[in-house]
């Protein structure tokens, strides 16, 4: 007879694999229609891909997005030194953090989180309670942080997706209500986790919690700023309000982050992304702004490891 706890072990381990195969289908389906798109707006996006100052945008952006992952590595180094059981420093953390994130263009989208883990530990810089928590942290911060710049920023958006439900006044003061809330309930599911791990100060956490969400949100914010650069480099007449944008993005980037078996939100992530810039009034240009924008992500990425594995081979720095 099979012992139980085999069998729930087992039956967790198919779940895992049917919710990843689920959401690596729905990935090639959203891929499949960016392709179709594509296909279907080759004149236009030859247009604006030859353009020079578009081309100039999306490098420079690129740059800037290399910036944009230092500061999620601080956020994560600011989690972990919340613990109190961490002694790695600011330096390492980031260069840890810019090596693995190449890893979440693996199968899975959760390959970064196995070799920051690996690497911080590896190193002596945390205990495994410590990068437990940052990482559970990390998600759950992070998700909350977009959702909140979504519910503010984005509810015209959201309104007309609503159709007939739409009501300003109600979904005005619902959709803040609700992004406070989810951060209040995030921010207590992470203070008993980490009661459960024996930190030491749960103060120590929650101002670490906070300046993590703080970074969080100014992230989403400054990709609203990158595609309203982007934008702007397009040739002709068409325009977004930059926070609005910033609302598309961070509705993309939460709907890539969840949906399991998508690598870096591949697919999930660019369909969201070009129907929410379509109602936000960019029109045929909306397809060019979200390739554009998995473009300056991929390169920012790409910029931002090897700085990375540099600075940890040429310039290794001490614990705190």
């Amino acid at each position: 007879m099979e012992p139980e706890g085999d069998s729930s072990s087992r039956r967790k381990t198919w779940r895992e694999l049917l919710m990843r195969a689920a959401g690596a289908l729905l990935a090639l389906v959203c891929v499949g229609y960016v392709t179709c798109r594509a296909i279907a707006s080759a004149d236009a996006l030859e247009r604006d891909f030859l353009t020079p100052s578009f081309i100039a945008a999306i490098a420079a952006a690129g740059f800037v997005y290399a910036w944009l992952g230092v500061w999620i590595g601080l956020a994560w180094y600011c989690l972990l030194v919340a613990t109190r059981q961490a002694h790695l420093s600011m330096l390492q953390a980031v260069t840890i953090f810019g090596r693995a994130q190449l890893l979440k263009y693996l199968p899975s989208n959760l390959l970064h989180y196995v070799g920051r883990h690996a690497a911080a530990y590896r190193l002596g810089g945390a205990p495994h309670g410590a990068l437990v928590w940052s990482s559970i942290a990390e998600a759950v911060l992070v998700t909350t942080a977009a959702a909140a710049v979504t519910g503010l920023f984005a509810q015209s958006l959201l309104a007309r997706a609503l159709g007939e439900l739409y009501s300003p006044l109600w979904l005005r003061v619902l959709l803040p209500a609700l992004a406070i809330a989810a951060l209040v309930v995030a921010t207590a599911y992470l203070l008993a986790r980490g009661a459960e791990a024996k930190a030491k100060s749960l103060a120590s956490l929650a101002k670490g919690a906070s300046i993590a969400c703080g970074l969080y949100v100014l992230f989403f914010f400054a990709n609203g700023a990158l595609l309203a650069g982007l934008v702007e480099a397009l040739p002709g007449e068409v325009s977004a309000p930059p926070l609005m944008l910033a609302g598309v993005v961070s509705l993309a980037w939460f709907a890539g982050f969840i949906v399991p078996g998508a690598p870096a939100g591949i697919g999930i992530r660019d369909f969201v992304l070009t129907l929410g810039l379509e109602e936000a009034g960019l029109g045929s240009a909306a397809l060019s702004i979200a390739l554009a924008y998995r473009i300056v992500t991929l390169l920012g990425d790409l910029l931002l490891a090897p700085a990375s594995f540099a600075v940890a081979t040429h310039w290794p720095a001490r614990p705190n």
